[in-house]
């Protein structure tokens, strides 16, 4: 038996989605396959423009990947649990 999905099938009819989602997707107006296929978030980042951090202005707004590395722990002073500290 296969299972098809179609455009207009109701996206509850195809997966589980708990409470705060169905919510979520209700705020957004996305209920069928093709609401969800035709979604776009608000915000869409073009990461296609990459630039050095020195390029960058100030106050511009941007998103920065990286990889962090040199990474050590301490105490923390009451709790005893142990906190990331970069170098």
């Amino acid at each position: 038996m296969k299972l098809t999905m179609k455009p207009q099938d109701l996206l509850t009819n195809h997966f589980r989605i708990d409470a705060p989602h169905l919510k979520a997707l209700k705020k957004l107006r996305v209920a069928t396959v093709e609401d969800l296929l035709h979604h776009l978030p608000a915000r869409y980042e073009d990461i296609s423009d990459v630039q050095s951090v020195a390029g960058l202005s100030l106050g511009q707004e941007t998103v920065v990947y990286g990889q962090l590395s040199g990474l050590k722990t301490r105490k923390a002073w009451k709790a005893g649990d142990r906190l990331p500290r970069g170098m």
